[in-house]
């Protein structure tokens, strides 16, 4: 039987991750390092791959 990797992504849609950070703001660099986790897999093509994202907002 093979292995399963799941990776969940918890983002964080606070009004504090649109502070500024190295030119862009935190949740631009979060979104960043997401995206290429998410072409990373992808590109390995692996059917045992798994990726949750779950969004969180303060109201």
């Amino acid at each position: 039987m093979s292995e399963k990797e799941l990776t969940v992504f918890v983002i964080d849609l606070s009004p504090s991750m649109a502070a500024e950070v190295n030119g862009g703001t935190a949740l631009d660099l979060g979104l960043y390092y997401v995206y290429d986790v998410f072409i990373e897999k992808l590109i390995k093509g692996r059917k045992t791959d798994c990726i949750g994202i779950l969004k969180i907002q303060q109201v």
